[in-house]
């Protein structure tokens, strides 16, 4: 018996309209269009565009449309630079159709194995804010992969936008999902006015953060000067729901009054397996500003975490807190060599902390405070010897399987 297809009349006869997707492609980069924004502008919805070693000197936009940009031979010699262009290497609308809220079915745009660089956008008048040095990414789903966000910067230009704040010198994330697997974000820059800033390296709010196996390294927000407050926030990344999993947080640093939390200033977020050490924080004129190491509020844990050796960059004050600022949940962890307070708030309250080794004692169940002997911490290596007084103790349970 033959089938006569008719769905496509059926269709027409009751006044439907069906578009159906065209199968994804892959654009060559130069071989079939001579610059990336080009193969952008080409693509259609989960195409892949393939981009062969280069220096780009572009300014993306991919106009709401999920793609994927997927390098030929990895991030140190795939870079979209955009030194001199006045803009920020990559920016990514909402997600079309923009009004629906982003859910995890929603398609993402990825990036695979590239450099971004060189960003150094002008401020958004309307919102009187700076927004996103390397990437700016609002109501979408970006994911990073295997790539480097490094050497951007959110910068006063003119004495009028001293009252503007800054949020993210490399990546600003609003009302999106972000990941970042084997990322390096390092040496970005957020430096607002009197107002300050908030995440040199990342800033995401009102969406979600997950970063596993990434480096947060030596991102900075400067003093911004002027009368006002000008201090800032979360100089390696700053978060209000987040998973951070094998990440570390190293030589980040915030300056200016009334600053804090130079590692990472995190809230509704689960911090597990990571070491956060060697930040700065600038210490306040003449009162104690918190959390050189980590700000935590609202619902946050750390479970198997090294909090360790962070500091102030002035005087430390008797109420000054290095290490944790908050009321965190801590497990498995060790907090030891920060200046001040180990682990601290400027509340009644105190954080719940367990099987532990903290520096001076904390309570709580199975906690130490002996030295917990690093092989090499002013060289970097946080690995236990074997005489530890840490190695076989804590709860065995939540160590990581390897």
């Amino acid at each position: 018996m033959h089938t006569l297809h008719t769905s496509g009349i059926l269709a027409a006869s009751l006044g439907l309209f069906i578009t159906l997707s065209a199968p994804a492609s892959t654009i060559h980069v130069p071989a079939d269009q001579p610059t990336i924004q080009a193969a952008i502008t080409a693509a259609i919805e989960n195409d892949t565009i393939l981009v062969a070693p280069g220096t780009y000197h572009e300014a993306l936009n991919f106009n709401g449309k999920p793609l994927t940009l997927l390098s030929e031979s990895g991030s140190a010699v795939t870079i979209i630079d955009a030194t001199g262009l006045n803009n920020r290497p990559v920016t990514i609308p909402p997600l079309i159709p923009f009004f629906k809220s982003i859910g995890p079915t929603d398609p993402a745009t990825i990036f695979d194995g590239f450099t971004i660089t060189g960003g150094k956008p002008l401020p958004d008048t309307s919102a009187q804010q700076f927004q996103g040095g390397g990437i700016k990414v609002v109501q979408n789903k970006l994911v990073l992969l295997n790539c480097v966000i490094s050497s951007n910067i959110l910068a006063l230009t003119s004495g009028q936008q001293m009252s503007y704040h800054a949020y993210g010198g490399g990546i600003y994330a609003l009302q999106s999902h972000l990941t970042l697997r084997h990322c390096t974000v390092s040496n970005n820059t957020a430096k607002g006015g009197t107002s300050g800033a908030s995440g040199g390296g990342v800033y995401s709010v009102s969406g979600y953060l997950f970063a596993a196996d990434s480096h947060f390294l030596s991102n900075s927000i400067p003093y911004g000067g002027g009368a006002g407050v000008g201090g800032g926030s979360g100089a390696g990344v700053y978060t209000d729901s987040s998973d951070i999993i094998n990440c570390t947080f190293i030589s980040n640093k915030v300056d200016g009054p009334q600053a804090g939390a130079a590692g990472l200033s995190c809230a509704n977020s689960r911090v597990t397996n990571c070491l956060i050490s060697g930040n700065i924080l600038f210490s306040g004129t003449d009162f104690a500003n918190p959390g050189a190491g980590v700000g935590a509020v609202s619902t946050v844990t750390f479970t198997n975490c090294t909090i360790a050796f962070n500091k102030f960059s002035g005087t430390v004050y008797p109420d000054s807190i290095g290490g944790v600022y908050g009321l965190p949940m801590i497990t498995n962890c060790i907090v030891y060599g920060n200046d001040g307070i180990q682990i601290g708030s400027f509340s009644s309250s105190s954080a719940s902390v367990n099987q532990s080794c903290v520096q001076n004692g904390f309570p709580g169940t199975g906690n130490i405070s002996a030295d917990p002997l690093f092989i090499d911490a002013p060289n970097g290596n946080f690995h236990l010897q074997d005489n530890s007084p840490c190695r076989d103790t804590g709860d065995r349970s939540l160590l990581p399987l390897d």
